[in-house]
């Protein structure tokens, strides 16, 4: 459901509000050993509203020295079988001050459950793989335990942006646009990529050794990453 709800000085304010259900199962098989059949069905029931507000309208003549100046903001929840509720939640603006300029920038945030694979995928062990150890400087055969890990929790995310358009010529369809993304991520779902030594300090859960100090087993299952924090800048331009 959308349209206006109500007609404010700079325009009409606008709400939508949204509801969804899905559902997904598999049942994966291993064709014996470890958790052979491990059926799984996940189902997710959500609801969201979301309301763009105008602030500033030179059309209208409201605060017309600021430009064109509008706000958004959404919320919505997710009940995720397995999980609860995960929330999420956007925050935004778009501003024209003066018409060969137009900036917008937005902050999101969501909570998200792990893929069903991460979590069901069956146990299996793996003998004799050849691996170098990182700690010791040398090869090893090891015994790798691959499979799900249903311990996962959910995902964190905040992806920060802000994007600045420039229109420098009246008749001519040039822009220059500036772009800054930031995202940070809690709780991401990994595999194990490496077995370097400081990863190995990080997780050492993950690494059996004998009594020798030699590698003899590594659980390749899916991890959790405290923090990720990426960072991007780009730029284009369209003639």
């Amino acid at each position: 459901m959308n349209g206006p709800l109500l007609r404010l000085p700079a325009g009409d304010a606008l709400v939508t509000v949204t509801t969804d259900f899905s559902r997904s199962a598999s049942a994966l098989s291993s064709g014996g050993g470890q958790n052979a059949d491990q059926p799984f069905a996940r189902s997710i029931t959500s609801a969201s509203a979301a309301i763009d507000l105008p602030i500033a309208s030179a059309n209208h003549n409201v605060l017309a020295f600021a430009g064109q100046l509008g706000v958004n903001a959404s919320a919505g929840v997710s009940a995720v079988s397995g999980y609860g509720r995960l929330a999420n939640s956007t925050a935004g603006f778009n501003w024209t001050p003066t018409r060969p300029v137009q900036l917008s920038g937005s902050i999101i945030r969501t909570r998200s459950a792990p893929a069903i694979n991460l979590l069901v995928d069956p146990l299996l062990t793996v003998p004799n793989v050849p691996v170098f150890d990182y700690v010791t400087g040398s090869s090893a055969l090891v015994s790798t335990l691959n499979g799900g890990n249903p311990t996962l929790a959910p995902e964190q995310r905040r992806v920060s942006t802000l994007s600045v358009q420039l229109q420098p010529f009246r008749k001519k369809e040039f822009r220059l646009t500036l772009d800054l993304v930031n995202t940070r991520i809690e709780g991401q779902s990994a595999s194990l990529g490496n077995v370097t030594a400081p990863f190995q300090a990080a997780f050492p859960a993950l690494f059996s050794r004998d009594l020798q100090g030699n590698l003899v087993s590594i659980d390749l299952r899916p991890i959790l990453h405290v923090r990720v924090n990426a960072s991007k800048r780009g730029h284009s331009e369209l003639l």
